[in-house]
């Protein structure tokens, strides 16, 4: 074997008559190599990147990849400690239901209501899968500017630490995912974002908007209530 070390092999005279196919090179354009590099396109629903998220009351929560990228961070990641009502588990022992598990709920419960709406009337509205997802993403990020034990810290404590406060965690919400989205970089577009956030005050303007129709029909029942006792007592 050592008379062939560093010698070149003899050619084949039969490959002589082999007509040696044209070298191809491959030429990746700019566009297709921009599409290459992009992380995942807004409104992408690949399941194979998609996490599962059990939920004691929705089951089996799927997170798209961009969901994946706000609830990693930190700033989502605290909503683990922070009690979705207050100081009453200290009364009511099972209530400890948190913050973190009311946004991921609230993003179950988006994802659901779009599908009905796309289902009955998504030709007509024209819904597609980016439209979803910024719905979804407003129900999981509406909480995200809480601050310890929730209302009680805005409406209680504040007041009487900083009087004349007008913090609110609606607006501190808007602040965070702006902060969220420039620190951790999520590849999402800033008319997307500026839709989730006007979609957030939105949801909090027809949560007010809830109670004080709920408050107009306690009313109105007391009243009823009043006149029927006032009948039978006259």
């Amino acid at each position: 074997m050592g008379e062939y070390c560093g010698a070149a092999p003899e050619e084949d005279p039969a490959m002589a008559l082999v007509t040696p196919l044209p070298t191809t090179t491959t030429t990746t354009t700019t566009a297709a190599a921009a599409a290459i590099k992009q992380p995942h396109y807004y409104g992408c629903f690949d399941r194979c990147s998609t996490k599962q998220v059990f939920d004691n009351l929705h089951g089996n929560i799927s997170l798209d990849p961009l969901a994946r990228e706000f609830v990693d961070t930190e700033e989502f990641q605290r909503l683990r400690d922070l009690k979705q009502l207050g100081l009453t588990y200290l009364v009511y022992p099972g209530a400890v239901h948190t913050r973190f598990e009311h946004s991921l709920g609230v993003y179950w419960l988006a994802g659901e209501a779009m599908n009905n709406l796309r289902l009955y009337q998504g030709e007509e509205l024209g819904i597609d899968r980016v439209d979803m997802q910024t719905v979804k993403l407003a129900g999981l990020l509406h909480d995200i500017g809480h601050g310890p034990f929730s209302h009680l810290f805005e409406h209680e404590f504040l007041p009487r630490v900083v009087p004349g406060s007008t913090w609110t965690h609606e607006n501190m919400s808007a602040l965070l995912l702006d902060s969220i989205v420039d620190k951790h970089q999520i590849d999402i577009e800033a008319d997307h974002l500026k839709i989730v956030m006007v979609i957030h005050v939105f949801i909090q303007l027809l949560w007010h908007l809830s109670i004080a129709i709920r408050l107009t029909h306690l009313l109105l029942s007391l009243r009823r209530m009043a006149l029927r006792t006032s009948y039978l007592m006259f």
